[in-house]
């Protein structure tokens, strides 16, 4: 098994996350469902492009919330 640890692991910038592996079919997360959905209609892929980078600003603003969290575990 390799240790190391995949960028999508961390606890930061979970919603652009959540873009990137709705965009990527990342399926072995728990997305099937939505990333199968997702590429079936046109739109979501090009709102989920257009949400990005808001979804980036809302990551950074919740950056110290997301460090505390991650201490207290």
């Amino acid at each position: 098994m390799d240790d190391k640890v995949h960028w999508t692991d961390d606890d930061y910038f979970k919603s652009t996350q959540g873009n990137v592996k709705l965009l990527t079919g990342e399926v072995d997360t728990g997305y099937f469902p939505a990333t199968a959905f997702c590429w079936m209609s046109i739109a979501c892929p090009i709102v989920s492009i257009l949400t990005l980078p808001a979804d980036a600003v809302v990551d950074v603003v919740a950056l110290p919330h997301d460090y505390y969290a991650a201490q207290r575990q």
